[in-house]
């Protein structure tokens, strides 16, 4: 099961659907100050133009080919289980962890300098987007890290790209298929 993302090309699908926004890829800060390169939390999103929390964006990718079930992945963690022998939580440590959240907190104030903003979970498929509000609306998530969470799959992105898409040439992989496939009068939006 592969989770590696092209996170450049994300970078730039997320420029292109989020203007005014600027994004970097950073690694995350222990409460020791160990730097961690974390891949599951490669964006932090910043538009000055725009109050809080949506000012600030911090987003994790979930690529998982077979979707993502938000009910199942907090039994997980709650039920301390190991997936490809790695305990669950650890995939949503800054989610998961008080520790981990508040050194989370803690960067997206160095970096953005505001306390407030939303945390993102993009993943490829959501397997049932009614348990999206189960996620976002889960205790422990918002009480460690912060109550403004949200789920977008790659289909609402692709749905949003098409929709704003016009003909100067994308600068991004994604963005130039979807370009392509709108030229060719292909329709695949949901």
């Amino acid at each position: 099961m592969s989770r590696m993302v092209n996170k450049p090309d994300i970078k730039a699908d997320l420029e292109n659907l989020f203007k005014g926004f600027r994004w970097t890829l950073r690694g995350f800060i222990d409460d020791k100050g160990n730097i961690y390169d974390l891949p599951d939390i490669p964006l932090i999103g910043y538009n000055p133009h725009l109050q809080p929390p949506r000012r600030v964006v911090a987003i994790s990718c979930k690529s998982w080919q077979e979707g993502f079930c938000p009910q199942w992945e907090i039994d997980a963690i709650r039920n301390k289980r190991k997936v490809a022998g790695r305990e669950r939580w650890k995939t949503y440590r800054e989610l998961a962890s008080p520790k981990w959240a508040r050194a989370f907190r803690r960067k997206i104030k160095e970096l953005t300098g505001e306390s407030t903003f939303e945390y993102w979970i993009v993943c490829t498929r959501l397997d049932d987007p009614k348990e999206g509000k189960v996620w976002t609306s889960y205790r422990e998530f918002r009480k460690n890290l912060t109550p403004h969470l949200r789920i977008i799959s790659l289909d609402a992105i692709f749905d949003e790209t098409l929709k704003k898409i016009g003909t100067t040439p994308a600068n991004s992989e994604l963005g130039r298929l979807i370009q392509l496939l709108k030229a060719a009068n292909l329709s695949l939006g949901s």
